[in-house]
């Protein structure tokens, strides 16, 4: 095996993303993900977000303020880390044909580094609009080798190569993924225009118990992503179910954000009837998150369009929001193609944190090395990683919208 030269395999990431790799991870991620502020301050066992649902009591008679003499009611969530991973390996066969030719050295790097963390950054931007659940998907058949997604759109969250599980639940239930030998199918192609997943082999002979209905799952994600826009505020009211520690039936509008149906009206009627009644709750959103396809059918319907730039947690990408004016002010229009058709999510952009341990994504590099020799094959690997989670802090300005 050619002998491993850590110190060009650096040179040659540093030459290939001199803006480092969570810059370059940010232009594969989602609109949602460009847009979230972010932190890489996460130490400590856990994260600690503290809302207030309750203010100090007072009263116009000074002897009823001083008897009711209080201090704020707070609700503690105790959020933790969740970890990603991928895995970039170069062949000591490549490493070796490319020791008199540099470039193509760097080459052999970038394509595996980008294919990392494109893998990263969809699952990023899917997990953001999860209920940290890590369902890619409901299944409506399964028949043979294939898999027919129930939302058309959720292909977009596969890719051929990737290994599935299946579950009846959608990863928050806890009834775990299905066994069997092997207990997972590979995908082999994808039709984008139906939903159909084909898989390398017979799904229920490789899948004990598979049934239309189940759950589609990227291999090691049942119950593993990080909670998501719909964790923090589900389409449905949350139950006395904990999160992260929290009974949120407590104060459901600031503890789980608020919902609203608009029953097939105009979209523009609706985000200003969202609007009217987030303001009740005290919210004041400033962006509106959509699907493309939502987004066509509010522009359509719009007589005069406004596009102003968006801020992102990194200067150099910009987005473009469409803006409209509501009872509460101007709002944002951002689209994302991992938002569900058919729904939005009304919020305000200083009220949430993707925060992680470090950069997003970083390498392993404890023992001083990016690059190190497999034990398993004839080939060097780097491993990429992320330990982080999505946190809400303050849950009254956001809405789901149901158009």
């Amino acid at each position: 095996m050619a002998t491993l030269d850590a110190t060009a395999f650096d040179r040659g990431l540093k030459i290939l993303y001199p803006k480092g790799l969570t810059y370059q991870w940010l232009k594969d991620a989602s609109n949602t993900v460009k847009w979230l502020p972010k932190a890489t301050d996460f130490v400590g066992k856990q994260w600690n977000i503290n809302p207030v649902v309750g203010a100090v009591r007072g009263s116009h008679t000074f002897a009823d303020a001083l008897n009711d003499k209080s201090t704020p009611t707070f609700v503690e969530f105790h959020v933790t880390r969740v970890p990603d991973y991928a895995i970039v390996s170069v062949s000591a066969e490549m490493i070796a044909a490319s020791k008199t030719d540099v470039g193509a050295l760097r080459q052999a790097i970038q394509v595996q580094t980008d294919a990392a963390m494109a893998e990263m950054a969809r699952a990023r931007s899917m997990d953001v609009w999860g209920n940290g659940g890590g369902a890619i998907g409901l299944s409506v058949t399964i028949a043979g080798t294939l898999i027919t997604l129930a939302t058309v759109s959720d292909v977009i969250k596969v890719d051929v190569g990737m290994r599935l599980e299946l579950s009846s639940d959608d990863g928050t239930g806890g009834a775990g993924v299905r066994v069997g030998a092997p207990g997972y199918v590979t995908v082999s192609a994808i039709a984008s225009d139906t939903g159909v997943i084909t898989c390398t082999g017979n799904v229920a002979a490789a899948i004990a118990g598979a049934v239309s209905g189940d759950y589609v799952f990227r291999k090691g994600d049942y119950a593993s992503a990080i909670a998501g826009l719909y964790a923090w505020n589900p389409a449905t009211a949350p139950g006395a179910t904990l999160f992260f520690g929290v009974d949120r039936t407590t104060h459901l509008d600031k503890l789980s954000g608020s919902r609203i149906n608009g029953g097939g009206a105009n979209k523009e009627d609706v985000i200003i009837e969202a609007c009217q009644t987030i303001a009740r709750y005290g919210g004041r959103p400033d962006t509106l998150l959509v699907n493309p396809m939502d987004l066509g059918d509010l522009m359509k319907g719009m007589q005069s369009k406004v596009y102003v730039p968006v801020k992102t947690s990194d200067p150099s990408i910009g987005l473009t929001a469409l803006q409209i004016m509501t009872p509460r002010g101007s709002v944002n229009v951002i689209d994302d193609e991992f938002c569900p058709q058919g729904h939005a999510k009304l919020t305000r952009r200083d009220t949430w944190l993707l925060r992680t341990l470090g950069a997003d994504p970083h390498f392993a590099q404890e023992d001083g090395l990016k690059w190190r020799t497999e034990g398993s094959a004839d080939a060097v690997e780097a491993r990429l990683r992320s330990w982080g989670n999505l946190g809400c802090l303050d849950l009254r300005h956001t809405m789901d919208i149901t158009w």
